[in-house]
C-alpha cells in the first residue's frame, strides 16, 4: 500500500512540474495508472468496477485580452486520476473569465505609511542638498492628503514642526516632501510633491504622519489622528523599537518597497543610501497571496461513477490603459488678468477599469487653475485598478498677452482753501494692466509741477504709461475743477436707549456725532429729535445737522434703538447726574455713593451692591458722556440706569521759575529776542494749547536797559497762566564782544546762571544762540529755510512768522503725490524737524502756506 501511495505522489509531482497535458486519451492514461496500481498491490489488486475515482487538478494563471476576457478548457486544469477505471468524460463548471474575476486577496483599504526619512541633506558628506520625508500608499484606493500633515521633533523634544500636505496619493505610489536645505550636497531632489522648511537632524529624531494639521504636543503624541510614526536613532518615541542611527549618507527606508508594516520601526526599515521617490515613480503595488477563482473539474468513468476536484484559476490583467486629451491649446489671456482659463480634458480607457488620468502641470499648479502667459505643459498618467500604468501623454497650453494697460484718472472737483483761490490736490491717477505696469506720468495744462496748488477753474492733466510688455496705453485726460464752496462733513453713529416702562430719555447730539468736522470750524450740532419715551420703542431714524461758522450746513442720519425693559423689575436703580473737576494730576474719581439717588428693591430686604460702568476719568474724558449705574439686591436682582457725567478741567498751567536773561552787546550790536517758550518749564494737568510771548520772538533790541517779557500759557480747556521774565541788556563801548566768533555781530545771551559756567561752557552757549540768530536773520527775506539740503535721514524747515498764523507744510514727490502734511496754528517763528527715512531718493516740492500766502521750495533727498 505504501508503494501505491508513493507511485501516486510521484505521478502527481511529475504532472505538476512538467505541466503534463493529455497527450494520450483519457482511457489510455487511466489504464496506465491502473496497471501501476495492480502491480503495486500484488495479491490486493483493485478489481474493475470499484467505485472510488479521484481526479487531480492543477492551479493555473490566465491573462485577460484587450476585451477584458479569457477562456480555459478542462484540459487546462486536469492533472490526471488515481482510479483504475476508464474515463468517459471530463467537464468544468466555469470556462469564461472577466475583469470581475481578478482577485487581489484583500478588501479595498486606505493605508498610507512613512516609507523613507532622511535628515542629512546639505551637511558635510551628503549627496542630496535637502532633507526629505517620503510617504507610500500601500493600500488599494487613492487617498486625499488635503488637511493632513507631517510633523518632526528632535529625538527627545516636545515641540513639533508642521508641514501641511495637499493633493492625493494613488495606490502603489509615493509622495515626496522636501524639507530644509543645507550648505552641502550636490544633487537636488526629484520634483517634490510638497515643500516644507523643517531642519531635520541627520542621526536621531522622530517623524509622524497626522490626518490633521494641528500641531501635536508632548514627546510622544498618541491618538487616532496619528496615521504612522517612525523614531530613528536615540528617539524616545517609536513603534515598538526605533531604527538604527542614521547619518549624512544613510536613510531609513521601509522594506518591501514600502509594503512591510509590522508596527516595529526596527524590523520594518532598512538603513541604506537615500533613495527619494515622488508621485512620478513607477507603480509599485503591494502583492498579497491569494487563491484565485475556484473551478470545479468533474470526471465520469465508463461505469457512471462521478468524482470532482477544484483548481484555482488566477486571472491577471497586463493590458495598459490608454490616455486621450483634447489636444494642445493656444489662447489669449482673459480680460483684465495675466492668465487664461483653459478648458482641459483628458480621458482614459482600459480593458477592465481605470480612473481618470492625473495631470501634472509644469508650473506645479492644479490642472483647473488659470494658465499664465507663456507655455505650460501637462504630463498625464494613470494606472488601472490592476496596477498597469499608461504611456505618458504630454499636452501643451500656450497663453498670449495682447491686452493694453488702462489708466484711471478720475476727474476731481474740490473746494478752494478757506479765503483762497487755490487748493492743494492729492492726485490719484493710477494704471492697471493684466500683467503689470508702472505709475502713469502726467503733464499739467498750466505747466506747473503736479504737486503745486491748483487755481480756481479747470486744469487738465494728460496721463500716459507703457506696461511691462511694451504696450502703450491710450492717453487719459484728467480734469481738476476747483470751486469756492465748503460744507461740513458729518459722521454719525447709532445709539441704543434702554427705558423702564413710563420712563424717558433726552438724547444729546454728542451721543450721535462720530467726529464731524469742517475746515473752518463748527458752530452748532442739532438733532431733529431728542426726547424718547416708550412710545418710540424700536428703531428711530434721527437726523444730525451740522452748521459751520460760515452758515454752510450738512446732515446725516443715524438709528436710535429704544429698548423698553417690560419685565417686572425687582430693583429700581436711581442715580443723579454728576459734574467732576480734574485734579492736578488730570484725574477725577466717581464713587457709587455719590451717584446713588435712592435705589430700592421690591423683591428683597436690601440693596447689597452698586456698580459704575466707569469710575476713573482723565483728560481724555473732558466733556459730557453717559455712564451705566447698576444696583443689585441680596437676591442678585439687578436694576440699571444711565447718568450724565460732565468732566471739567479748571486747573491752570504752571510756568516754573524762569531765569533772568542778561545780554552783553558791543557798541554796534543788536539782540534779537528768541522764543522763550521753548526753554520755559511749562506743564499742565492735561495739555497745553498755546504759549504766547510778548514781545514776540524776533523783536530787535539795540538799547541798553531792563525789559519785561510776558509768557502766557493756555491749556486746552482755556485755563491761563502768566509769568514775566526780566531781560537785561548792557552795552560795552569798546565793542569787546563783536569778534569773528559771533556771526553778523548778533551778540551774546547770558542767563543768570551762566555766571557759574566755565569759560568753555559759555563759549558753547553763546555759539548756539548766535547760530539761531543767524538762521532767523536768513529767513527774514526768504520766508522759510530748509536745512540741511540735500539731506539723507532728516531735514529741518525753519519758518519766519510776523505774528500768529495758520501754517500748513506739505511735501510732494515728482509725480505729484502727497508724502507729508502738517497743519498747525503758530504764534511765532518755529523750526519743524522732518524724518526722511521713508522717502526715496529724488527731488521733492515743499509748499508752505502761511495764512493766505504760498511759499515754495525744493528739497533733495539723498
Amino acid at each position: 500500500m505504501k508503494r501505491i501511495l508513493l507511485i501516486l505522489m510521484m505521478l502527481t509531482q511529475a504532472i505538476w512540474v512538467f505541466g503534463l497535458r493529455a497527450e494520450k486519451s483519457s482511457t489510455e492514461l487511466l489504464k496506465n495508472i491502473k496497471t501501476d496500481l495492480i502491480a503495486s498491490k500484488g495479491d490486493q489488486q483493485i478489481e474493475p468496477g470499484h467505485n472510488s475515482c479521484e481526479p487531480f487538478c492543477k492551479d493555473i494563471i490566465v491573462e485577460l485580452d484587450q476585451n477584458g476576457t479569457a477562456t480555459i478548457t478542462a484540459a487546462d486544469i486536469y492533472n490526471g486520476s488515481t482510479e483504475n477505471c476508464e474515463i468517459a468524460s471530463i467537464a468544468i463548471d466555469k470556462s469564461s473569465f472577466g475583469c470581475e474575476d481578478i482577485i487581489d486577496g484583500k478588501e479595498p483599504v486606505t493605508h498610507v505609511v512613512i516609507s523613507q526619512v532622511y535628515g542629512g541633506g546639505g551637511i558635510s558628506g551628503s549627496i542630496f542638498t535637502n532633507d526629505f520625508i517620503e510617504l507610500f500608499n500601500s493600500g488599494t484606493t487613492t487617498v486625499d492628503l488635503t488637511g493632513w500633515s507631517v510633523q518632526y521633533a528632535s529625538s527627545t523634544g516636545t515641540s513639533w514642526v508642521v508641514t501641511e500636505l495637499s493633493g492625493s496619493i494613488q495606490s502603489g505610489h509615493y509622495y515626496l516632501i522636501q524639507q530644509a536645505a543645507g550648505g552641502g550636497g550636490f544633487v537636488n531632489l526629484p520634483s517634490p510633491d510638497a515643500v516644507g522648511t523643517i531642519n531635520m537632524a541627520a542621526s536621531n529624531g522622530k517623524v509622524l504622519l497626522s490626518n490633521t494639521t494641528t500641531v501635536q504636543s508632548g514627546s510622544c503624541p498618541s491618538g487616532s489622528q496619528i496615521i504612522d510614526l517612525i523614531g530613528y536613532g536615540t528617539a524616545n518615541c517609536f513603534e515598538t523599537s526605533p531604527t538604527s542611527t542614521l547619518s549624512s549618507t544613510t536613510a531609513a527606508i521601509r522594506k518591501s518597497n514600502g509594503c512591510q508594516d509590522t508596527d516595529n520601526n526596527f524590523e520594518d526599515f532598512n538603513i541604506a543610501d537615500p533613495l527619494p521617490r515622488n508621485s512620478a515613480t513607477a507603480f509599485a503595488p503591494c502583492i498579497l497571496s491569494y487563491t484565485g477563482v475556484p473551478v470545479t473539474l468533474t470526471v465520469i468513468d465508463l461505469e457512471g461513477n462521478e468524482s470532482t476536484c477544484v483548481a484555482n484559476v488566477n486571472v491577471i490583467d497586463k493590458i495598459a490603459p490608454v490616455i486621450t486629451t483634447n489636444g494642445d491649446s493656444e489662447i489669449n489671456t482673459d480680460f483684465g488678468v495675466c492668465w487664461a482659463n483653459v478648458e482641459i480634458f483628458a480621458a482614459s480607457s482600459d480593458n477592465c477599469e481605470v480612473g481618470a488620468p492625473i495631470g501634472i502641470r509644469s508650473d506645479g499648479e492644479p490642472i483647473d487653475a488659470p494658465y499664465p502667459v507663456g507655455v505650460t505643459t501637462i504630463t498625464w498618467n494613470v494606472t488601472d485598478i490592476n496596477g498597469n500604468e499608461a504611456e505618458e501623454v504630454i499636452q501643451t497650453v500656450t497663453v498670449n498677452d495682447i491686452e493694453l494697460p488702462v489708466i484711471t484718472a478720475e476727474d476731481q472737483t474740490v473746494s478752494a482753501e478757506a479765503a483762497l483761490c487755490t487748493a492743494l490736490i492729492n492726485l490719484n491717477a493710477s494704471a492697471s494692466d493684466n500683467c503689470g505696469v508702472d505709475d502713469p506720468i502726467g503733464v499739467r495744462s498750466d505747466g506747473e509741477i503736479l504737486g503745486a496748488p491748483f487755481p480756481v477753474g479747470i486744469t487738465t492733466i494728460i496721463w500716459n504709461v507703457t506696461d511691462i510688455n511694451g504696450n502703450e496705453a491710450e492717453t487719459a485726460i484728467q480734469t481738476i475743477t476747483v470751486t469756492d464752496d465748503e460744507a461740513p462733513e458729518v459722521f454719525t453713529k447709532n445709539a441704543i436707549i434702554e427705558l423702564q416702562p413710563g420712563g424717558s430719555y433726552t438724547l444729546s447730539s454728542g451721543e450721535i456725532d462720530d467726529g464731524s468736522f469742517d475746515n473752518c470750524g463748527i458752530a452748532s450740532k442739532t438733532l431733529d429729535k431728542t426726547l424718547f419715551t416708550e412710545d418710540d420703542e424700536g428703531e428711530n431714524m434721527v437726523i444730525l445737522t451740522v452748521v459751520d461758522l460760515s452758515g454752510n450746513e450738512n446732515s446725516a442720519e443715524a438709528t436710535v434703538t429704544v429698548i423698553v425693559n417690560r419685565e417686572e423689575g425687582c430693583v429700581e436703580a436711581k442715580a443723579k447726574d454728576m459734574i467732576l473737576v480734574l485734579d492736578r494730576n488730570g484725574t477725577a474719581s466717581l464713587k457709587v455713593n455719590q451717584v446713588d439717588d435712592g435705589s430700592f428693591t421690591n423683591c428683597s430686604n436690601r440693596i447689597v451692591s452698586r456698580e459704575l460702568e466707569k469710575s476713573l476719568f482723565t483728560c481724555a474724558d473732558l466733556g459730557e458722556q453717559t455712564v451705566s449705574f447698576k444696583a443689585i439686591d441680596s437676591d442678585g436682582n439687578t436694576g440699571e440706569t444711565r447718568i450724565k457725567v460732565t468732566v471739567l478741567d479748571e486747573t491752570a498751567p504752571i510756568i516754573r521759575n524762569f531765569p533772568r536773561i542778561n545780554i552783553n552787546l558791543g557798541a554796534d550790536e543788536t539782540y534779537i529776542l528768541t522764543d522763550l517758550g521753548e526753554d520755559a518749564n511749562i506743564s499742565d494737568n492735561c495739555s497745553i494749547e498755546s504759549v504766547i510771548q510778548s514781545p514776540e520772538p524776533g523783536t530787535v533790541y539795540d538799547t541798553a536797559g531792563t525789559y519785561s517779557i510776558l509768557l502766557k500759557a493756555t491749556d486746552t480747556s482755556g485755563n491761563v497762566a502768566e509769568r514775566t521774565v526780566t531781560l537785561s541788556i548792557r552795552k560795552n563801548t569798546n565793542n569787546r564782544l563783536a569778534d569773528d566768533n559771533e556771526p553778523n555781530g548778533e551778540g551774546n545771551v547770558e542767563h543768570s546762571d551762566l555766571d557759574t559756567m566755565s569759560d568753555q561752557d559759555q563759549v558753547s552757549a553763546n555759539s548756539e544762540i548766535n547760530l539761531e540768530n543767524q538762521l532767523l536773520r536768513e529767513i527774514i527775506s526768504n520766508g522759510f529755510k530748509i536745512y540741511p539740503n540735500p539731506a539723507n535721514h532728516e531735514t529741518n524747515i525753519l519758518v519766519n512768522l510776523v505774528g500768529e498764523s495758520n501754517v500748513e507744510i506739505r511735501i510732494f514727490d515728482a509725480a505729484g503725490r502727497l508724502v507729508f502734511s502738517e497743519e498747525s496754528f503758530e504764534e511765532q517763528s518755529f523750526t519743524r524737524s522732518i524724518q526722511l527715512d521713508g522717502l526715496s531718493s529724488g527731488l521733492y516740492n515743499v509748499v508752505v502756506k502761511v495764512n493766505h500766502q504760498f511759499l515754495q521750495g525744493r528739497l533733495i533727498k539723498k
